[in-house]
């Protein structure tokens, strides 16, 4: 009697440590996440950065200066002497009409050049080419903007090396507008 109660103990044990096994093997697999999709709204920088950073973007739907990072997309930046695209998905349920863009934390970055900025919202889209991203959005004393050259050199003023572009919000916004209202 005593070698069926040890078997059956055994057995019941053995049930119990396989199902714990099978919850941490789904559980392992739940925290994977699945590679990011493209968003059908995506703010798109075409620059040259020639050295790696991380850029980020923060927007609001109220038109509010005021951000959070639950408002914010973060890329890491390869540095390149090439142009390339920095794509920020923006998440599809979000109807921006603010826009700031934070164009690095690499306080050793060198001269960068604004090729064109692209904001898209589904299948609208507005684009600007060289310096005319500049009669849309303000740098921060942190940025020194060469319109001829579409350039933009950190300049190393400030406690911190935080180089922000802010919205000319009389301009942007209307652009926004039209692409978000389908106008």
């Amino acid at each position: 009697m005593k070698l069926k109660n040890f078997i059956a103990l055994v057995i019941i044990a053995a049930a119990f440590i396989g199902c714990k096994d099978d919850k941490k093997t789904t559980e392992g697999t739940a925290a994977v996440k699945p590679a990011p999709v493209d968003s059908k709204v995506q703010v798109i920088l075409n620059m040259i950065v020639p050295q790696d950073d991380t850029f980020q973007v923060y927007f609001t739907e109220n038109g509010s200066a005021s951000v959070t990072s639950d408002q914010a997309v973060t890329v890491p930046v390869k540095g390149s002497a090439a142009p390339q695209d920095i794509v920020f998905n923006i998440p599809e349920d979000v109807t921006m009409n603010y826009l700031r863009i934070d164009v690095g934390d690499n306080a050793k970055q060198g001269k960068m050049t604004m090729n064109t900025f692209t904001y898209k919202y589904f299948d609208k889209k507005f684009t600007t080419k060289g310096a005319e991203f500049f009669l849309f959005f303000n740098p921060t004393e942190q940025i020194a903007v060469d319109m001829a050259t579409s350039t933009i050199t950190p300049t190393g003023k400030g406690s911190t090396y935080d180089p922000i572009f802010y919205p000319y919000l009389e301009k942007l916004g209307p652009e926004f507008d039209k692409i978000n209202k389908g106008q």
